[in-house]
């Protein structure tokens, strides 16, 4: 299989403090629909590769019927945009400890902004769910699981 485009080693958070943040940031200005271009796109709100971790160390259990992997095929079908970040600004996430505070925060605010703008300030789809298996809650972080929704 060809790579058509490569990203090893593209992103090292001189951006934003954080590679998670600036891949995140590329990711939308390449993949985002341009302001007022009257399309929404669907959000798509899933954990990203972080769980690997947690599953090989055996710390959650019934791992694969969390990871809501069936659910992506609807936002794939639609062209949408995935993302994974905390939206907490006054604790680091746990799979970017040493960004400053609220950087994934801003992130995904932008995110939610551009896919706004692009639907001409109409409704935006956004599906799925903080992954509170895995990081963004306790015992991972200070907040609980409702208020993280």
């Amino acid at each position: 299989m060809n790579v058509s485009l490569n990203l090893v080693g593209r992103f090292d958070g001189s951006r934003t403090g954080s590679a998670k943040n600036d891949a995140a940031l590329w990711a939308k200005e390449r993949y985002m629909p341009p302001a007022a271009a009257r399309r929404t796109i669907p959000l798509a709100y899933y954990v990203d590769w972080a769980w690997v971790d947690e599953a090989t160390a055996g710390r959650v259990g019934d791992v694969y019927n969390k990871l809501t992997v069936a659910n992506h095929d609807f936002f794939i079908a639609r062209r949408g945009f995935f993302f994974d970040l905390s939206p907490w600004r006054d604790e680091a996430p746990v799979d970017d400890p040493h960004q400053a505070l609220g950087t994934d925060a801003s992130t995904m605010e932008a995110i939610f902004l551009a896919a706004y703008q692009a639907a001409s300030g109409g409704f935006v789809h956004l599906g799925g769910f903080p992954p509170w298996a895995f990081k963004y809650v306790t015992p991972f972080g200070k907040h609980a699981g409702v208020e993280t929704e």
